[in-house]
């Protein structure tokens, strides 16, 4: 995949904006008895769902998250991803990667104004897609979409992704109704735009359970969870990004993100350019400990930088044993101690920071279970807890021993912001190490996920801890299921 430095940022800017909440979190918990509004404050058959009256319902101009997120009522994607992470055809009949090229037949399907959607409906909406904000981080390594036929297009990507069906999620729209971020284009999806704060069932697409879908602006609003909890929306989500968790009293369910937070090291560090000594922390770590305590939970615990729920990576074995930390220090000659009892090589003392957002408490928590789990293997590790700018500044220089970082992954696990040298997380990892040539392995399909995963459990260039999980709240007699950090994919089922 290219080596794109503003892609890198976009990947990970996510990662490191972070909300300031200084009182603690709470585990979240399911109310089945509702939050306590009458039955009769839910309309039945409407649905009252979150929106910014001061952004666009065009999914190729929306900048807020809770218009970005109604692009699936009003449109569909050649694919669909699962909780498996797999690809689910949704407009495409069928699809096919060879090397850096990808080939997608269309179903026959017509958009919400009866129109037949045709390839040249597809490269529209591509071109659309690269241009945007919410969509250029997804495509990016997508160069170039060409109509063969009306049914079917080439995707020529930068270079190779075997997993490049998993790019292909984003909305297909009608060609030459996008251009306006104050209309809503013409799409193929359940709903349809009747007015600027109302969505109907649509005549096309007849799947859906939910005849009508109300719009509320929440964009003055606290926060969504007070706005459910008045009834006056049915649904909202709470990604955690900030580090804490408020009890909602509602229904509630626990949604597995593609969050994956790590520990950085910096192996320009003599101690960290040995893969024994990385090794022997990622061995130290009681990752459990780390999701359920420092995370209250709202965590999976992972040895690999893969979703714990991804289809071609969750049997894979991945066993660390914390008996061998002390060992593998040992081997690579860490077997002295000093009268301050530091542990030492004789030359190098293991005496390390781990530097931290102050703002995040999930991760300030983690830090700290991590230093002293380390500082028993006769390390010495303090917490560096510092502001935000501090904080991405010093890992861009590369200030720092170790770091954790948060980064959102794409429905094809890319890691590319590790492994190529312009990445933003590639800081302190060798971008010609072992386990970057086996990356570049893996995306050519030279390489299994297995055994790219032997490489990477024992190069250990950086340490998964886990991956975050999100809050989808709701009142009491909606049924829904969300599965995935893309709220309403599975709208057409919601039901009262």
């Amino acid at each position: 995949m290219i080596k794109n430095k503003v892609v890198a940022i976009l990947l990970v800017i996510a990662v490191l904006m972070l909300a300031s909440c200084s009182k603690k979190p709470e585990a979240p918990t399911t109310a089945p008895s509702g939050i306590g509004v009458r039955d009769t404050d839910v309309e039945q058959n409407v649905l009252k769902l979150p929106y910014s009256a001061n952004d666009s319902l065009n999914p190729f101009y929306a900048l807020t998250e809770v218009n970005s997120q109604l692009d699936a009522t009003l449109f569909q994607p050649l694919y669909r991803i699962d909780s498996n992470y797999n690809e689910v055809p949704v407009l495409a009949s069928s699809g096919k990667v060879k090397g850096n090229m990808i080939t997608v037949t269309l179903v026959d399907a017509k958009f919400s104004d009866s129109s037949p959607i045709t390839s040249e409906d597809v490269v529209y909406s591509f071109s659309k897609a690269h241009e945007s904000n919410a969509y250029s981080t997804l495509v990016y390594p997508i160069k170039s979409a060409t109509v063969v036929d009306t049914q079917t297009v080439v995707f020529e990507m930068v270079g190779n992704n075997q997993f490049g069906l998993s790019l292909l999620t984003f909305p297909i729209v009608k060609n030459v109704t996008a251009d306006d971020p104050k209309t809503v284009p013409v799409g193929s999806g359940p709903f349809v735009a009747t007015s600027d704060k109302t969505l109907e069932k649509s005549s096309v697409n007849t799947n859906a359970k939910i005849q009508k879908i109300e719009l509320v602006d929440i964009s003055k609003a606290i926060n969504e969870a007070y706005v459910l909890q008045t009834g006056d929306i049915s649904f909202c989500f709470d990604s955690l990004h900030g580090g804490s968790y408020n009890k909602i009293n509602a229904v509630t369910r626990s949604v597995l993100l593609n969050n994956l937070v790590y520990l950085g090291f910096n192996n320009k560090d003599k101690a960290f350019a040995d893969p024994n000594v990385r090794a022997a922390v990622a061995c130290a770590l009681d990752i459990e400990k780390i999701a359920q305590n420092a995370f209250r939970g709202n965590a999976v615990a992972t040895r690999l930088p893969f979703n714990p729920n991804w289809s071609k990576s969750k049997d894979i074995s991945a066993v660390l044993n914390s008996a061998s930390a002390l060992s593998l220090l040992e081997k690579s000659g860490f077997n002295k101690l000093g009268y301050d009892g530091i542990r030492s090589d004789g030359e190098i003392l293991l005496n390390f920071k781990i530097l931290v957002n102050k703002d995040n408490s999930f991760r300030v928590d983690a830090a700290q279970m991590i230093a002293d789990s380390l500082n028993d293997l006769g390390m010495r590790v303090s917490v560096d807890k510092v502001d935000f700018e501090t904080y991405a500044k010093d890992i861009q220089s590369g200030s720092f021993d170790m770091y954790i970082g948060e980064v959102k992954l794409g429905a094809d696990m890319n890691l590319d912001a590790f492994f190529f040298d312009d990445g933003l997380c590639s800081k302190g990892i060798d971008p010609e190490g072992e386990t970057a040539i086996a990356y570049t392995d893996l995306l050519s399909s030279n390489m299994t996920v297995e055994a790219f995963s032997g490489v990477f459990m024992r190069d250990i260039p950086f340490a998964p801890l886990c991956f975050r999980t999100g809050v989808a709240a709701s009142l009491r007699g909606v049924n829904l299921n969300v599965e995935t950090d893309k709220w309403y994919s599975d709208i057409e089922n919601w039901s009262y």
